[in-house]
């Protein structure tokens, strides 16, 4: 059950990662009041939340990792949280 659990985990980690960095370059691309909207303060934050919220969840995702080789019973709940902290949306 917990290499299922660990699959979706990383799954939506990758998922994550590849929407904020869309996110960004997107940022990057379109113009508002002829500047970049990634130049716009609240567009900056909402987008290093997000970096930190994936962060986050591959910090739980992989330490869960590490400790299911000693029998954890709370791994899965760990690879849960991190796919959940992975799935978030603000």
């Amino acid at each position: 059950m917990a290499i299922l659990e660990a699959f979706v985990a990383l799954y939506s980690l990758g998922a994550a990662r590849q929407l904020l960095n869309g996110a960004v370059e997107y940022a990057l691309v379109r113009r508002q009041f002829g500047a970049p909207i990634g130049s716009f303060q609240a567009v900056k934050h909402a987008l290093a939340n997000a970096d930190i919220a994936i962060r986050h969840a591959r910090a739980l995702a992989i330490g869960s990792l590490a400790v299911s080789r000693d029998g954890d019973p709370g791994v899965i709940l760990d690879l849960r949280l991190a796919k959940v902290a992975a799935d978030r949306r603000r």
